[in-house]
């Protein structure tokens, strides 16, 4: 295996971990344990990703937007995604602000973090927020309840690297 190839290997195993608030090990949480309705979103706001993926194909995936680390995107991605910056601080929240300005608000705009479940993610609630606050009738989030490891890359969707 080459060197970069671990490298980026060693990245994704450590995805769990670089959320802060994350319990690296913590299985995908039941609908009923996790509490996203208090960050202001719940299921009908989650994107499922064999949909995602099966537009990015045919060219039609709605807009999206990684709201999670940067060397985390830069590691690995979903093709497509725009990185943002962590939505959970305030240069995270004023860059997706910049990104979507120029956007119509009844378009379909997607977020995700996958750095941990995304019931402690500390990214993924405060864009959805911002997002409705900008005005967006339909934000999203990717579904990806436990990792994007987990959730994306295991299921063999594609990941674009840099």
């Amino acid at each position: 295996m080459n060197l970069t190839r671990r490298h980026a290997l060693m990245a994704l195993a450590l995805l769990p971990a670089a959320c802060s608030r994350a319990t690296p090990y913590e299985p995908a949480a039941k609908e009923s344990e996790a509490s996203p309705s208090k960050a202001g979103w719940g299921p009908k706001d989650l994107f499922p990703p064999e949909r995602y993926a099966s537009e990015l194909k045919t060219g039609a995936a709605p807009l999206l937007f990684h709201v999670g680390p940067s060397f985390l995107f830069e590691k690995g991605h979903v093709p497509g995604a725009r990185p943002v910056g962590e939505a959970g601080e305030p240069s995270g929240i004023s860059a997706l602000e910049r990104a979507v300005a120029s956007l119509p608000r009844e378009k379909t705009v997607v977020v995700y973090c996958g750095c941990c479940p995304y019931k402690n993610c500390p990214n993924v609630g405060p864009a959805m927020a911002a997002l409705k606050k900008f005005g967006f009738a339909d934000p999203r989030i990717l579904d990806l309840p436990t990792t994007f490891r987990a959730d994306w890359i295991d299921r063999g969707f594609p990941v674009e690297h840099g």
